[in-house]
């Protein structure tokens, strides 16, 4: 998926629910809510993130892997 498409697609009211500080150190991005789920770009899936996501959203989360460099450029450009 190109950063192209993840910029247009992100729904900055979402992506703001969580501060920067933990989007970088957990390596997560919001991008948009749809049919009552949340799709989440990350670099990783690690369980810690699963936790901290579903305990802040308590929707379904779908997760989209990318490439570590692009996901910090997203973050930083939100």
């Amino acid at each position: 998926m190109s950063e192209n498409v993840f910029i247009k697609d992100i729904d900055l009211n979402l992506a703001r629910k969580i501060p920067l500080k933990q989007a970088n150190e957990y390596g997560v991005l919001p991008l948009y809510e749809k049919e009552n789920k949340i799709y989440i770009a990350t670099s990783s899936d690690e369980e810690v993130r699963k936790d901290f996501l579903n305990f802040l959203f308590e929707k379904e989360l779908v997760f989209m892997k990318i490439e570590t460099k692009q996901l910090v450029r997203l973050i930083h450009g939100v």
